[in-house]
């Protein structure tokens, strides 16, 4: 796999895709056998050539959405939105130091000296200039780290929540999907008496 535990399943493969490819199982599955594959292993399945029966295979993912940083997707946007909120956490709601810009992003990161060759390594010693924008980009990290700790904090105390959220997301993707009137009408229940009783079928 490209991927350790990747999120969701891959794209389907062309044969192109899969040229020098040398799979490390080739396995014939008979009626009823059962094969496990780790999460991130791609799988190609077919029907043997001299078998003249029709053969059906399925695939069933296991824990789809149900990861630790599915459990923190749930929590971190309201565990923010709470502790934005909080009385407590005014902090969060103050405006960014003025000129924030001017000191911070990627083009203000500290250059590798290591790498500089001697012609620049003078240019890339300290003035008083220098020291300023270090001095800002220290407290500026510090104070964002004071946010971020609110949060996590906040985050934390809704754990139980937020499996809960999870376990009630879980069992609602998993049912049926209810149908309206006129989706029902469409189906064998068709809304004649006695139909409470009978299978959904499509009305063909």
């Amino acid at each position: 796999p490209t991927l350790v535990l990747p999120r969701v399943s891959s794209e389907d493969f062309t044969p192109e895709d899969l040229e020098g490819k040398t799979p490390i199982m080739d396995v014939t599955l008979e009626e009823g056998d059962l094969l496990y594959m780790p999460r991130g292993w791609i799988h190609q399945a077919c029907t043997l050539q001299d078998d003249i029966e029709h053969s059906l295979h399925l695939t069933i993912s296991a824990m789809q959405q149900w990861a630790w940083v599915d459990l923190l997707d749930m929590i971190m946007p309201e565990a923010l939105e709470n502790a934005a909120m909080s009385e407590t956490s005014a902090s969060l709601r103050e405006g960014l130091p003025r000129g924030f810009l001017d000191y911070m992003g990627a083009m203000y990161e500290e250059p590798n000296d290591e790498k500089l060759p001697e012609s620049l390594k003078k240019v890339a010693e300290e003035d008083e200039v220098q020291k300023l924008r270090r001095a800002l980009q220290e407290k500026f990290r510090a104070d964002a780290k004071k946010r971020i700790m609110k949060v996590a904090k906040a985050a934390y105390e809704m754990v139980d929540v937020a499996c809960d959220q999870l376990a009630k997301r879980f069992m609602s993707d998993r049912q049926p999907f209810a149908l309206t009137e006129p989706e029902k009408k469409q189906t064998s229940k068709s809304g004649e008496s006695g139909a409470e009783d009978k299978e959904i079928m499509p009305n063909t």
